[in-house]
């Protein structure tokens, strides 16, 4: 059920950003996994996350560990991601719950606000 909803999720994605060159990248690749860790370049993570949650899209900027913190995350660096990088990447938690239309809705929904925000600081 999760890995049907992940595919959903990073395929939708994937068509939102086609042919715009802009290239997300999917950290932690962990097919079985709840989370999907998402860096967006040129993308502020706590920016988004404010964005989306106005739209009823919760997400979560960096990672778990210490999310509320207004310095890089810790364990995003360790895990090699530049500062950059990790103020530049959000988290987004998949549940049995959610359904295939959903993730289709939030990945559209997701990719229009990083286009917009991408659009704001050309």
């Amino acid at each position: 059920m999760i890995l049907s909803l992940r595919k959903a999720f990073l395929d939708g994605l994937k068509r939102e950003f086609l042919g715009k060159n802009y290239d997300f990248r999917v950290n932690f690749d962990e097919n079985d996994s709840k989370i999907v860790s998402l860096t967006l370049p040129n993308i502020d993570a706590e920016t988004l996350d404010l964005l989306l949650s106005s739209k009823g899209i919760y997400i979560s900027a960096g990672s778990a560990c210490k999310s509320l913190e207004q310095k890089p995350n810790e364990v995003l660096l360790a895990a090699g991601l530049t500062e950059s990088e990790a103020r530049s990447t959000v988290r987004i938690s998949l549940s049995c719950y959610n359904t295939l239309d959903e993730m289709k809705q939030s990945s559209k929904i997701i990719g229009e606000c990083v286009n917009l925000l991408l659009s704001l600081f050309k």
